[in-house]
């Protein structure tokens, strides 16, 4: 990346480089970061292909105003102390298209307890997750807000650096948090809550304990094109075969768990605790979207598990 953006840098005009030079030390981020966000405004195609643009020059000033209002825009920030424990790997948003993961993070309160709280990491940031280490502790996290949602979000000036271990145990933060543990029996009578608009409340978790059955599979979705993956798990507090419930329910005694791709890492007969939310498919069954899976007594692939396509009827609950 170091070499495209001085390649593109050779490419523009001297007002241009000391605008983004003096602009990204104002706001006090990297210039690098700053001079990719411009390539890739500067190489977008309404830029370069629209006929609105009568001249070179006519774009390079079209992108620093888009530049300047895009900074005026930013929401100011709070520094937060925080425990990221699970994350949604990255999809592209229905309504834009923008790559969008999300962070889950513990954030401790005034009385001592600890919250939990989604962090939305958007467009040039999106892929910040990957560079978080999970149930590590991180100190004065800089975070925006939204008017209308307890959700947090991340831009260029975030930075999750020098993390620590915390005083408290991974079963500790999980107790703190108020995440329910059910059994794969229990999962069809614990699911979690929808809100007034029909989705479901991505905060309320639960943890299930289970041994792994089937080899993690990862497809590229058909709808956006991005990876996810799943694994299929049991545990035995359910029959040995397809059932019927006093309801008349079907009880399979295999559950899928939807995973980020980065979570494909353990092999059949592990066993690990997955987090997530619980949902009823079409089919009656329950499944889980999990947000963070801990290895208890896992067993590391030995080899990459092969990555096929998946139609959108297939995919994930939302």
């Amino acid at each position: 990346m170091e070499k495209v953006i001085n390649e593109f840098l050779k490419t523009l005009p001297p007002h241009v480089i000391t605008y983004l030079t003096n602009t990204a030390q104002r706001l006090k981020i990297p210039r690098d970061d700053l001079i990719k966000e411009y390539m890739d405004l500067f190489n977008s195609p309404f830029v370069q292909q629209d006929q609105q643009f009568a001249t070179l020059e006519e774009k390079h000033v079209y992108c620093m105003q888009v530049i300047h209002a895009r900074y005026i825009a930013r929401p100011k920030l709070k520094s937060y102390n925080l425990i990221p424990f699970g994350f949604e790997s990255v999809r592209k948003t229905k309504s834009s298209g923008v790559l969008q993961s999300i962070l889950y993070v513990a954030i401790p309160t005034k009385t001592g307890e600890l919250e939990k709280r989604r962090v939305i990491l958007r467009g040039s940031v999106a892929l910040l997750y990957r560079k978080v280490s999970l149930w590590q502790g991180y100190r004065n996290v800089k975070l925006g807000s939204f008017a209308n949602s307890n959700d947090l979000i991340a831009d260029n000036r975030t930075r999750f650096e020098n993390p620590v271990k915390p005083k408290l145990s991974i079963q500790q933060i999980i107790e703190k948090l108020n995440i329910k543990r059910i059994y794969l029996s229990q999962a069809r009578d614990f699911p979690s809550t929808r809100g007034s608009d029909g989705y479901i409340d991505r905060l309320d978790l639960r943890i299930i304990r289970g041994i792994i059955v089937e080899p993690p599979r990862i497809f590229i979705r058909k709808s956006d094109g991005t990876q996810g993956a799943n694994y299929r798990i049991t545990d035995m507090s359910v029959n040995l075969d397809v059932h019927l419930t006093d309801k008349g329910e079907v009880l399979n005694p295999i559950m899928t768990v939807w995973i980020p791709p980065e979570f494909a890492v353990y092999d059949v007969e592990s066993e690990c605790d997955f987090i997530g939310t619980v949902s009823i498919n079409p089919k009656g069954e329950p499944v889980m979207n999990a947000i963070s899976v801990l290895p208890i007594h896992a067993k590391n692939l030995t080899v990459q598990p092969s990555v096929t396509e998946i139609l959108p009827s297939e995919e994930e609950l939302e």
